[in-house]
């Protein structure tokens, strides 16, 4: 008894007698027969059966479950019982006269359901031996009649997983805006000087037009370059190095390798030998387990790495900091990057600019 009790079947079996009373059915009945998607509502009954719900609840979710306090979606589902009615949709009907049609059936329903009584007759008049009245009839259909039939759209638990998993996407997405767009107001001074460079170990290193650095390919394993600005002058809030493509790279990415990826292991600024802590690493790629601000983490183990699925690799990147405080440069400003990754992960052609306050 217990196996055949705890079994689902056993509110399948029940409910199919259950259902033929609320005279369930997949289709609208008239006509055209169309399909209906009431099916909710059957699996509703099966679950409430195999659950044992008292029978006092089980009947006043279906007949009113969407008057209940704070009412559940389960409990407006459990309403399906009076949406079962046939529904005619034949192009030359009258509505009113079938929305009439359906009120009577659902009053004969609930009345042969509950009550154990045909209410028919007293449709029409007061049988003197009837103890429904022809007043009682329509003060039933009243309450019936004065109720909507709005669509009761009902996601499945999968639905609404997918639905958080999107929108925690979306906030992810919004997240990263920054990183995809860094500072690029117009109002900002970005100061870019001529460089005075040298690397550990020691490179033929070439200075372009634009101050960017161009490293010799494939070059070290490992790199730590020093860049100091003798002529720097003024105010100073951020900081931006920028990791630039050029064909005479092995990739012609910004980086020494083929595929155009580096790790930039630490960023570090002095000021008159003393250290500029830096804050809010913006990017405009982060790689999984190598984000931007593992660059100034004081680790050199770590660090910051542009490899991004579905991104290219063959463009530029670039890094963009803020110095804790504004600095006061009196030619005296040195940059340290160091690139200790290993398989030669390092810039190929670097620039360094800084955002001028005043």
């Amino acid at each position: 008894m217990d196996r055949l009790l705890n079994s689902p079947h056993y509110g399948e079996r029940w409910a199919r007698k259950w259902l033929d009373l609320a005279r369930y059915a997949d289709t609208n009945g008239y006509e055209k027969d169309r399909n209906r998607t009431v099916w909710p509502y059957r699996d509703w009954v099966i679950k409430s059966l195999n659950e044992d719900m008292p029978f006092d609840q089980f009947s006043i979710e279906q007949i009113a479950g969407d008057l209940l306090p704070h009412a559940t979606p389960e409990q407006r589902i459990a309403t399906g019982f009076h949406r079962n009615t046939m529904l005619n949709e034949e192009g030359g009907i009258d509505p009113l006269e079938f929305r009439y049609n359906a009120m009577v059936d659902r009053v004969a329903t609930t009345g042969a359901t509950w009550l154990g009584l045909t209410l028919q007759c007293c449709q029409c008049h007061t049988h003197k031996y009837d103890p429904i009245q022809h007043r009682e009839y329509f003060s039933m259909m009243a309450f019936l009649n004065n109720a909507d039939e709005p669509e009761l759209e009902i996601p499945n638990p999968d639905q609404e997983l997918q639905a958080a998993a999107r929108l925690a996407k979306a906030d992810a997405l919004v997240a990263s805006l920054p990183q995809k767009w860094p500072i690029t107001d117009p109002t900002i001074d970005w100061v870019n000087s001529t460089p005075t460079l040298s690397a550990d170990p020691t490179e033929s290193i070439r200075v372009l037009e634009d101050n960017s650095m161009l490293f010799p390919a494939p070059g070290p394993d490992r790199s730590t370059t020093s860049v100091e600005f003798a002529g720097l002058k003024g105010t100073f809030t951020h900081i931006r190095i920028e990791a630039l493509t050029d064909d005479s790279l092995p990739g012609k990415g910004p980086s020494r390798t083929a595929h155009g990826n580096f790790v930039l292991s630490e960023l570090e600024i002095y000021q008159a030998d003393k250290k500029i802590k830096l804050t809010d690493p913006k990017a405009t790629a982060e790689q999984p387990r190598f984000p931007a601000i593992h660059a100034i983490d004081d680790n050199n183990d770590s660090g910051w790495a542009v490899h991004v699925d579905g991104q290219d690799l063959r463009t530029n990147k670039s890094l963009t900091l803020r110095f804790d405080q504004p600095i006061d440069a009196h030619g005296d400003t040195k940059v340290i990057i160091k690139q200790l990754f290993g398989t030669q992960h390092t810039i190929g052609r670097l620039r360094s600019i800084r955002h001028y306050r005043g």
